[in-house]
């Protein structure tokens, strides 16, 4: 099924007035077959009655809804707030989830029910280029109390104080974390890399609309370049190979010597 991109109802969401911290997990569980939940879910996107009360002020809503081949249903813009996706944890929280949150849905029609690969590749490509744009760090979290300084990272409905009151149990055991945000974190260093590529070349271009750079400092940015996303790209196969588990330090070989892989989130200096 191709992407989409939904129109909701009005009363499913609101202007947001908070800056964007929080990545939500949800999941769907209609009461039709897989293959259904997605057009079942833009269908309630778009429904006159999904309304969470008589006057119509809001409704079950999301972001976006990931479909079991991939397919993505674009619901709301970034600076629209769902009116309920994950809202307060009850008495004395501060803050709803979704204030802060931008909300994922992903299909799944019943709790035990795996997700597939695609969901966990589109759905990683995805989430990385909202954490590099709003920079949220790529890592799970919880939120046990919503009140007080509002965290970064990624939340599952489950794994929030509003989802414990109400006795949430979406994304579920169902869901690989370690996989997905193994596939997160490589996704995330294929943008810093562009984003390097992007940087070096404008400093050259920049240099060049002058006297022009001597060619040795065009040398220097070139292999410095080179030498930056050879990093990464080491990070990103870091990355994938935590994803298949496994634990303890990571060793690289060569011929008289064995150099440890430093973890992911320690800089690697440049001199």
């Amino acid at each position: 099924m191709a992407d989409v991109r939904v129109t909701p109802q009005r009363w499913l969401w609101t202007p947001r007035l908070h800056p964007i911290r929080l990545i939500e997990i949800h999941a769907t569980r209609g009461p039709t077959s897989p293959d259904a939940q997605f057009q079942a879910t833009v269908n309630w996107m778009q429904s006159p009655n999904n309304k969470g009360d008589a006057a119509g002020t809001w409704g079950g809503s999301c972001s976006y809804i990931l479909g079991r081949d991939g397919s993505l249903g674009a619901v709301l813009d970034d600076d629209q707030q769902p009116t309920y996706g994950a809202g307060f944890g009850g008495p004395g929280s501060t803050f709803a989830i979704d204030e802060y949150g931008i909300a994922y849905e992903w299909c799944q029609s019943q709790a035990q029910e795996p997700f597939t690969p695609q969901q966990y590749e589109r759905g990683a490509r995805e989430i990385a280029a909202k954490c590099h744009k709003y920079g949220i760090p790529p890592g799970m979290i919880e939120i046990p109390v919503q009140s007080g300084t509002v965290p970064a990272g990624i939340v599952r409905h489950d794994r929030c104080q509003n989802g414990y009151v109400l006795g949430k149990s979406d994304p579920g055991s169902a869901f690989d974390e370690k996989l997905f945000i193994g596939l997160v974190k490589i996704e995330l260093a294929k943008l810093e890399e562009e984003d390097m590529g992007i940087e070096f070349s404008s400093s050259v271009n920049f240099g060049n609309e002058g006297p022009g750079l001597p060619k040795e400092a065009v040398a220097l940015a070139d292999l410095l370049a080179r030498y930056r996303r050879d990093i990464y790209a080491i990070r990103a196969e870091v990355a994938s190979l935590k994803a298949l588990g496994g634990s303890g330090p990571l060793v690289a070989k060569f011929p008289g010597a064995t150099v440890q892989v430093p973890p992911m989130d320690v800089p690697v200096e440049e001199a």
